[in-house]
């Protein structure tokens, strides 16, 4: 904690309830994570679900498996399981495969104990957000 976090903290303390206050820091933690998260998205949707639909549109589940495994390969960095996570998303309907990537891509970065769903909420925030800049 920095001075501007104690005299910001002091400050908002004259003028929301704690409980507000826990959830202004909560959402400041999470905003780190939204900012990987919109990274993340944004190659998700630029390059992963256009390729998805192709492969959905043919109809072949062992192509939707590769095009998967393909594009976790870019992600050798994180040590991530990319034939595990392959196998866990490839079967699932097309917006809980693309979430699910997106949320162990993210634990994956985070590298931290964060709970699963502050993940998933960076991920849900992180989307809107990117669809929002799009629109």
């Amino acid at each position: 904690m920095n001075i501007w976090t104690t005299i910001k903290t002091w400050f908002l303390g004259w003028f929301v309830s704690s409980k507000d206050l826990k959830i202004i820091d909560i959402l400041e933690d999470i905003n780190e994570f939204i900012k990987l998260a919109l990274v993340i998205v944004e190659k998700i949707d630029n390059e992963l679900k256009p390729e998805l639909k192709r492969a959905a549109s043919v109809g072949d589940s062992i192509d939707v498996y590769e095009t998967v495994l393909k594009f976790l390969e870019q992600f050798k960095e994180l040590s991530i399981n990319t034939v595990e996570l392959a196998n866990k998303v490839f079967e699932k309907p097309l917006p809980e495969l693309l979430f699910t990537v997106a949320v162990e891509l993210l634990k994956a970065y985070t590298g931290t104990n964060a709970s699963l769903s502050a993940l998933r909420l960076a991920v849900e925030l992180a989307y809107n957000i990117y669809k929002k800049s799009k629109s």
